[in-house]
């Protein structure tokens, strides 16, 4: 069974690739509500918190197609963005690898923080 920090680190590559791969080669126009990076960082972060949590459920046996529904409902609401803004912003940045690169370099960072900063407070 994977540990927490391979969780998120799995479910983080394969988000990753998986937008990677839908990018194109030519530069789009910014999108009509557009996200500046930072609010990508920080959109980004929450999603793979919430898909680590997804994973976590899965992984014991609880049944979370509910819950998903209602973690990104939630997540996108206190962002005050929907899952079409937010797909627009993605593609938009996969179209620039590198501004792309920086902004998951950002959530990795975010992420490895928020996971160190777990364990010093809950050594196990």
């Amino acid at each position: 069974m994977m540990s927490k920090k391979q969780s998120i680190r799995f479910v983080f590559v394969s988000v990753l690739i998986l937008m990677l791969s839908c990018s194109t080669e030519s530069a789009g126009p910014r999108p009509e509500v557009f996200l500046s990076e930072e609010r990508m960082i920080e959109i980004t972060t929450d999603i793979q918190l919430v898909e680590a949590a997804l994973n976590y459920r899965r992984n014991i046996g609880q049944d979370f197609a509910n819950t998903k529904a209602e973690y990104y409902a939630e997540l996108f609401e206190r962002h005050d963005i929907d899952l079409q803004i937010y797909q627009e912003n993605v593609d938009y940045y996969n179209q620039k690898p590198a501004r792309m690169e920086k902004i998951y370099d950002a959530v990795l960072k975010n992420l490895n923080d928020l996971q160190t900063e777990e364990s010093t407070e809950n050594p196990e």
